[in-house]
């Protein structure tokens, strides 16, 4: 499978292909009228939206850690990925955001709830590997807590999922959702997520105030000081997802399929996200240098190594891997409420959402010419 790419230059010094755009806004009023998804109605207005926001929050902001003390401890972290699961009716019924009451506000910490069989969150915290925090978004960021009466069941819902920060002091990198839950708690002091909620931060989840509490342990997101021009992130599939629930059918129309390989994971250092999600940055990677013409498989796996640190010879299997669902010799079907359960095989599913997808357009372009 040949792939090309117009100046070979740019393949030994991939980052100098990406673009640098202007200063991100960064003030807090912009990331809030930001997370206001209520004047959309469009599907196509909803990734141009979630780059901006990524663009505010990873250039723009930083999460901060207030812990009072003598003397007291105040934490600035950089966010290096994050993933978007969107909920609204209509037009973007993303099956895989959680829906938990928590998230019809925007603005606020949501951390991750056990479902029930039903799919309904639970009171309690999801625990072991499986915590996880979100910002929510969405609706109207307020700091008043959202209303459980007068609701709306089918309302709009997100969170953004944080899965990757830096300490700015140490320049430490805490990877993974759950291991980011375990270093907000450690730092605030807290053993627990409900601690940390109810004790410490006295219930205040609201994370956009610029008023940091003096008196008591507090998380928000603030303005970054030293602001400069900055690439764009890759996008990526999210990590995680696949196409096993026992309703998925094999058809575009089906929510699964449409949402599962959507890129609304962003990503600004590939070559420190190792542990997790490797196959979705390396086709987040792979979109990104393959957009121009004129290189070999050989050449662009080379430029993929160097962006992501994944081994060279490794690149080569996984263009492979794509290669087998873009070109055909792998259907959907074999991915069906089938649970994917090695890298070679989610690349496959790839390729075959993709060439699926591009010969639904290719239908719909003819039908509207006639």
């Amino acid at each position: 499978m040949k792939r090309r790419i117009q100046d070979e230059e740019t393949l030994e010094h991939p980052r100098k292909q990406l673009r640098l755009g202007a200063n991100t806004q960064n003030d807090a009023v912009g990331l809030t009228e930001a997370l206001d998804f209520t004047a959309l109605s469009s599907a196509q207005e909803i990734p141009i939206r979630f780059d901006e926001i990524a663009k505010l929050l990873m250039f723009g902001h930083v999460i901060h850690l207030h812990t009072p003390g003598s003397p007291p401890k105040d934490i600035e972290y950089e966010i290096l990925e994050l993933e978007f699961y969107l909920y609204k009716p209509g037009f973007h019924a993303d099956p895989f955001t959680h829906r938990a009451a928590e998230q019809r506000r925007g603005g606020r910490w949501y951390f991750h709830r056990t479902p029930t069989a039903s799919g309904v969150s639970t009171s309690s915290y999801r625990g072991g590997s499986r915590k996880g925090m979100d910002l929510t978004f969405g609706s109207s960021a307020t700091s008043l807590p959202p209303s459980v009466s007068g609701e709306d069941l089918d309302s709009t819902r997100g969170g953004i999922l944080f899965r990757t920060i830096r300490r700015l002091k140490d320049k430490k990198v805490v990877s993974g959702p759950s291991r980011l839950v375990d270093e907000i708690l450690a730092q605030s002091g807290a053993q627990s997520i409900s601690e940390l909620v109810q004790s410490k931060w006295e219930n205040d989840t609201f994370a956009l105030s610029s008023a940091v509490p003096s008196s008591r342990p507090s998380l928000r997101i603030i303005p970054r000081n030293n602001l400069s021009k900055t690439a764009n992130p890759f996008r990526c599939p999210r990590i995680g997802l696949d196409l096993s629930h026992r309703s998925t059918k094999n058809s575009p129309c089906d929510p699964r399929v449409t949402f599962v390989c959507k890129p609304y994971r962003y990503i600004t250092n590939p070559e420190l996200l190792t542990s997790n999600g490797r196959p979705q940055t390396f086709v987040g990677v792979y979109d990104r240098l393959s957009e121009s013409t004129g290189v070999s498989t050989a050449k662009l796996a080379k430029a993929i190594a160097n962006v992501t640190g994944i081994k060279e010879k490794t690149v080569l299997g996984y263009i492979e891997s794509l290669g087998l669902g873009l070109e055909g010799e792998r259907s959907l079907d074999k991915f069906i409420r089938t649970k994917t359960r090695s890298v070679a095989d989610y690349l496959t599913m790839v390729g075959a959402l993709r060439r699926q997808s591009s010969s639904v357009i290719a239908v719909e372009s003819e039908s509207e010419a006639e």
